[in-house]
């Protein structure tokens, strides 16, 4: 399977297919017989969520180094 959303989403499993968000580390499944599935996060974070939680890591790091 082609992650469509690879920023966003990391594809887990091989056998029984999860998704993470990796914003807020929400999982999700894809329906078993559906063919249209949606690769957005079910709690609808986004690629500014991402930026931000990335801006606010680099944050930390910087402060621990400190």
């Amino acid at each position: 399977m082609k992650n469509r959303n690879p920023k966003m989403v990391e594809i887990q499993g091989k056998d029984n297919i999860s998704f993470k968000c990796k914003v807020c580390n929400q999982v999700w499944y894809k329906p078993p017989l559906s063919k249209k599935f949606n690769w957005q996060c079910p709690n609808g974070c986004t690629l500014e969520d991402l930026e931000y939680k990335e801006r606010e890591h680099y944050r930390e790091v910087i402060k621990s180094e400190s």
